[in-house]
């Protein structure tokens, strides 16, 4: 009888093993490149821990997919400035071009070192107020200089809290508003809502707008669908980019007010009751 019940741990000592060692030889092969994710059927107790760590996995692979295109971005956006900077310093002439050149650098920098701390859902932690937000928006950008007046209305309940970290939505906002501010003839209209549990981001213009077949484009890094400064061809891009981090998406359609209008959706952000 104790013979029986040790072969029967034995057994159930093996069978518990088993899925372990499936499990060992998985990261085995994540490790070594052979493939994308720790593969394998699993019981449902392990099945759990792997889909988290595979869930893991793929954020990481989100977020060094974003640092590396941020860092080519940003080597990109400095070698005309740096070369200008370097032809200036034996032309004295030349020092207003290249407090110029500094200046766009320094901008440069400081978007993407904002953009570089934007944390997605995993860091929202605390619920955020939204419309402080846009009304910092609206203020600062009524402070710009423009050759005609500017009128921004601002539509949002001001007790609408969504779970979103502050700073990717003040980037959010501040750059659907940068591009608005651009184009605009005179005014600009900014709404926060929410729809079912998701917080929708609107920023619509009075300007020119843009064709229907250039929309897409308008939203890949780098395009710039006309070549008046200011701007650097990467707000909306930015702004999909973080709307992916919160599963979210971003469309362009034409605005009641004649121009552009850019619809941010962010779905499961905004808490019941809020």
């Amino acid at each position: 009888q104790t013979w029986a019940v040790t072969m029967i741990l034995l057994i159930l000592g093996l069978i518990a093993r088993a899925p372990l060692k499936g499990l060992e030889r998985a990261a085995q092969r994540y490790r070594a490149g052979e493939t994308a994710s720790i593969e394998g059927p699993y019981p449902a107790e392990i099945d759990s821990v792997v889909t988290s760590l595979n869930e893991m996995i793929g954020q990481n692979d989100r977020l060094v997919e974003r640092t590396r295109r941020y860092i080519n971005k940003i080597a990109h956006d400095l070698k005309h400035p740096l070369a200008v900077l370097r032809n200036a310093l034996d032309q004295p002439a030349d020092r207003p071009i290249a407090e110029k050149r500094i200046a766009a650098m320094a901008e440069t920098i400081d978007r993407y070192a904002n953009l570089a701390s934007a944390i997605g859902p995993e860091g929202a932690k605390k619920l955020v107020d939204v419309y402080p937000v846009l009304a910092d928006a609206r203020d600062g950008f009524a402070l710009l200089y423009r050759p005609t007046p500017l009128t921004i209305d601002v539509s949002c309940d001001e007790n609408l809290r969504a779970r979103i970290a502050r700073q990717d939505l003040d980037a959010i906002v501040t750059n659907l508003m940068s591009n608005a501010h651009k184009h605009a003839n005179g005014r600009v209209q900014l709404t926060a809502q929410r729809e079912g549990d998701s917080l929708t981001i609107m920023v619509e213009d009075d300007g020119p707008g843009i064709a229907n077949d250039t929309k897409e484009r308008a939203l890949l890094w780098g395009e710039r669908l006309d070549t008046a400064p200011p701007g650097t061809g990467f707000g909306l891009a930015i702004v999909r980019d973080l709307a992916e981090l919160y599963d979210g998406d971003i469309a362009l359609d034409s605005a009641p007010l004649g121009g552009l209008r850019v619809r941010a959706s962010f779905p499961a952000v905004v808490p019941q009751g809020n």
